[in-house]
């Protein structure tokens, strides 16, 4: 800890030397499996290697961001350690935009949250999907 003067006030700074992984995979479902780590067991051994955050990918439930983000934070209530959600786009169409706006708008960066919808990442191959003939 370190007290720094500012502008007649005195500030508190506390700092960690843990690291952030900005990119994982707990209690993921995939092809009819689950990763084998969930929120607690993933997070407890980043823990014990120095890791202090994470942030996860959310995948959508039957094309939906919302029921996708209620699962996550309902797999999340086993939190030992600080996270975030970044949500996969797999698919795009009007209903995917309408719940972008909404998780922006409701459950987007949250300040000294212990989680919030970070960002969002669209599979542009997608895009480019060959169509048969």
């Amino acid at each position: 800890m370190q007290v720094i003067p500012f502008y007649g006030c005195h500030l508190l700074l506390v700092t960690s030397s843990g690291g952030i992984d900005p990119h994982t995979h707990l209690a993921m479902e995939f092809m009819g499996t689950e990763t084998i780590d969930d929120f607690f067991s993933g997070q407890a051994a980043a823990l014990a290697g120095g890791t202090t955050m994470h942030i996860d990918f959310v995948i959508p439930v039957n094309g939906s961001l919302i029921a996708g983000l209620e699962s996550y934070e309902e797999k999340a209530k086993k939190s030992c350690m600080d996270y975030g959600f970044h949500m996969a786009i797999t698919k795009f169409d009007d209903s995917v935009s309408r719940d972008m706006e909404i998780m922006v708008k409701e459950k987007g960066w949250y300040f000294c949250s212990r989680s919030s919808m970070d960002s969002f990442k669209y599979f542009f191959f997608n895009l480019y999907r060959r169509t048969e003939k």
